[in-house]
């Protein structure tokens, strides 16, 4: 029986990469562009020249086909606003309680210039650093600087609000730069890999290469029933890891790494119950999805 099972759900993994309506990967994508500044070498968040960058540089992406939000519009708070100097776990908390729309990826950059006095002429260069981190499991995907080829020539007495003006000259040049270079990272992570479809025909869920992490929780089943479920959900994709948490006689909790997005999960597991003929409640909530038996009492003739 549990050969079977296995093996009818594998059916409903046949793969085709493309979209049925024609988006491309990036669009299964949100994005936050946040700025750190707690590289005290850096930019203030604060500053002019900083926000002209992290705007430009939303925009850019937003040009090459992704979803982009603003920080300040999803209403993260004054605190985030307020603080020029904060870390990435900061940064993935405050994506994290963002729930209309759900944050897949934070782009964290800083902006830097340094001055050169040459002598005869003072020269600032200007680049921008920074990575990409799932919001989920706060994984790295990839870092990235961008800086420009040629210097900018500033008076002897540029400081302050002249040196930050100078430096927010260059956020367009500069933006358009990290953007094309993102853009090429992001849609690796964003490429599909399988779409699932029932034996009909009607798609099922979708599948991205970005991977995220998920804690998997079972209330109320046998060991004969959680083995099942155990081949089940390392099948659903060719890039999955399922790790043990807990087990007790009748609850297990697991670690589920996987490129599977949240609504394809949630349809596989419905599916896995009804054809194993078992009754179950099951919710998502954060990055947890709870699934509890309910029990049944046969009726005697």
């Amino acid at each position: 029986m549990r050969s079977i099972v296995l093996s009818a759900f594998l059916i409903l993994l046949t793969a085709a990469c493309a979209s049925p309506n024609g988006t491309g990967p990036q669009e299964n994508l949100n994005i936050l562009v946040m700025g750190s500044g707690v590289d005290q070498t850096s930019v203030p968040r604060n500053s002019s020249a900083f926000k002209r960058i992290q705007n430009a540089l939303a925009e850019e992406l937003q040009n090459a086909g992704f979803r982009v939000y603003d920080e300040t519009a999803l209403a993260l708070g004054a605190q985030s606003q307020s603080n020029a100097r904060r870390t990435d776990a900061e940064m993935i908390d405050m994506a994290r309680s963002i729930v209309h729309p759900p944050i897949d990826v934070i782009v964290v950059y800083g902006l830097y210039g340094d001055v050169q006095d040459k002598g005869y002429a003072r020269k600032l260069t200007s680049r921008v650093s920074g990575r990409m981190l799932t919001v989920h499991s706060g994984q790295r995907l990839g870092n990235f600087e961008v800086s420009l080829p040629s210097s900018i020539s500033i008076s002897a007495n540029c400081d302050g609000v002249c040196l930050n003006e100078a430096l927010g000259k260059s956020a367009r040049e500069l933006a358009s730069e990290a953007g094309a270079v993102l853009a090429v990272k992001l849609r690796d992570l964003a490429s599909p890999s399988v779409r699932s479809v029932e034996p009909s025909g009607r798609a099922v869920g979708s599948q991205g290469g970005l991977e995220s992490t998920y804690v998997l929780a079972f209330d109320g089943f046998s060991a004969n029933e959680l083995g099942t479920m155990e081949d089940h959900i390392t099948h659903l994709s060719s890039n999955t890891h399922l790790r043990l948490l807990r087990s007790g006689l009748s609850s297990s909790k697991y670690w589920y790494e996987t490129s599977s997005n949240e609504a394809y999960l949630l349809r596989s597991l419905r599916l896995l119950v009804d054809d194993m003929g078992i009754s179950a409640t099951l919710r998502y909530s954060g990055n947890t999805f709870r699934m509890t038996k309910i029990s049944q009492r046969k009726v005697r003739n």
